[in-house]
């Protein structure tokens, strides 16, 4: 699958360089010059996505494509991710991705078409995603992790009107990433803090979470 990625990736160049000329004359050509980075970039993007799926499903490239060969319903999963490393230009969003690609693999490898839908519904809802999103969902840990006050409720460090002022957002934009970062199942949404919905981490949400944190040295 890794060769056939690569093949894909020159597909594109060669294409954009030959429709230039073909259209531009020997000007065209430029096309295919300009093209050459933007390949790179995609390359780059693609593989820091699959390391993460590596990390994920805790197996080695090869045998993540076995499983992802095996399993046919994960292939629009992978086709997603393609189009993201060239879309997306967000490395968290791609490592986040790239997890919730691995989650799905092992998911189908396993038996398990529940966590393997959920897998597929943070994915495709994540194409979409920016820095900000990330930073919510760090902010979400960050509170977990804070020594709980007595008398104050535990729900209410996930209060959106508490988290906002640490990230410097306001309390509407902090609302609306939380609400996306709940669509796509990261976060478990609930009403019991002054009438205000608050938000706790789901399961999956942590690991998506902590991908998106890593720094990938691999570039």
């Amino acid at each position: 699958m890794a060769k056939e990625n690569d093949q894909i990736a020159e597909l594109v160049a060669q294409s954009a360089g030959a429709a230039g000329e073909l259209a531009l004359g020997p000007l065209g050509g430029v096309l295919g010059m300009l093209a050459q980075p933007v390949v790179r970039e995609w390359r780059r993007a693609h593989s820091q996505a699959m390391r993460a799926a590596e990390r994920q499903a805790g197996l080695s490239r090869e045998d993540l494509e076995e499983v992802l060969a095996q399993h046919p319903e994960t292939v629009p999963l992978v086709v997603v991710v393609l189009m993201s490393a060239g879309q997306n230009g967000h490395d968290q969003t791609l490592r986040a991705m790239g997890a919730a690609l691995g989650a799905a693999a092992a998911a189908a490898r396993d038996g398990r078409s529940a966590d393997m839908e959920d897998a597929e519904v943070a994915l495709r809802a994540m194409r979409e995603f920016t820095p900000r999103h990330f930073r919510v969902l760090g902010a979400m840990i960050d509170a977990r992790n804070e020594p709980h006050t007595p008398g104050d409720p535990v729900q209410a460090r996930y209060n959106p009107h508490r988290i906002a002022p640490r990230l410097g957002l306001e309390v509407v934009t902090v609302e609306h990433l939380a609400s996306n970062l709940a669509s796509a199942g990261l976060l478990t949404v609930f009403g019991g803090y002054g009438g205000a919905f608050v938000y706790e981490l789901t399961t999956l949400g942590e690991a998506i979470a902590a991908a998106a944190a890593l720094v990938d040295d691999q570039g």
